[in-house]
C-alpha cells in the first residue's frame, strides 16, 4: 500500500497498526488523526480537507462564480500572487485579495475566470492545485492561462496560498481590456 502522507511524529507501532488495516489510529501529539478512506487505499485527515472537498471548493470557479469558493478562505488569508504583472503581490486578507484580483478580473472577463482543476496533489495540510482558465475577455481575446496554487489548509479553510501563473498573459489582458 502506498501511503499518501508523511507521518513525522508517528511511532513504528502506530504505523504498523495503520498498515495492518486499522480503521483509525490515534497518533502521538503533533500528528494528524487519520481514518482510512472508503476504498481503503487512501488517507483522509479528520482535521483537513480531502480531495473531494477541495474539488468541491473549486467547482464554482469553473463556472466563473468565485463567491462560493471564497466561503472556504480565511478572512486573514496570506495570499501571494507571484509574477511581474499588475495583479502580483502579497495580500493579507480575503477582502484585500479579492478587491485587487478577482474584482478587477471580473470587469475584464464577463464570464469570470472559469478556473478548472487539471491536477491535484495533497500532502498533510497542503494541496498543490493546477488550474487552467479558458475565459474570454470583453474585447474577445482568449484568456487561456495556466496556474499552480500551493494551498495550506487549517481544517477545511484556506489560510495560505502561493499562486503562480503566466505574467505576460495577465499583463496583456489588463493592457488590452482596461
Amino acid at each position: 500500500m502506498v501511503l499518501e502522507a508523511t507521518f513525522q511524529a508517528a511511532t513504528l507501532v502506530h504505523m504498523a497498526a495503520w498498515i495492518a488495516g486499522a480503521a483509525a489510529v490515534d497518533f502521538p501529539a503533533g500528528a494528524a488523526y487519520l481514518r482510512r478512506s472508503a476504498g481503503g487505499t487512501g488517507l483522509l485527515g479528520a482535521h483537513m480537507a480531502d480531495e473531494a472537498k477541495i474539488r468541491a471548493i473549486f467547482a464554482s470557479l469553473e463556472h466563473g462564480d468565485g463567491d462560493a469558493s471564497f466561503d472556504h478562505v480565511s478572512e486573514d488569508v496570506d495570499w501571494t500572487v507571484m509574477g511581474t504583472h499588475p495583479l502580483a503581490g502579497r495580500y493579507h486578507s480575503k477582502q484585500e485579495f479579492r478587491a485587487a484580483t478577482f474584482a478587477r478580473l471580473n470587469k475584464l472577463l464577463p464570464g469570470g475566470t472559469q478556473l478548472q482543476v487539471t491536477n491535484l496533489l495533497m500532502s498533510g495540510d497542503t494541496a498543490i492545485v493546477e488550474l487552467m482558465s479558458n475565459a474570454v475577455a470583453k474585447n474577445g481575446m482568449r484568456f487561456d492561462n495556466r496556474y499552480c496554487w500551493i494551498i495550506r489548509f487549517a481544517g477545511n479553510t484556506i489560510v495560505e496560498v502561493r499562486a503562480y501563473l503566466d505574467s505576460a498573459k495577465v499583463a496583456e489582458l489588463i493592457r488590452e481590456n482596461e
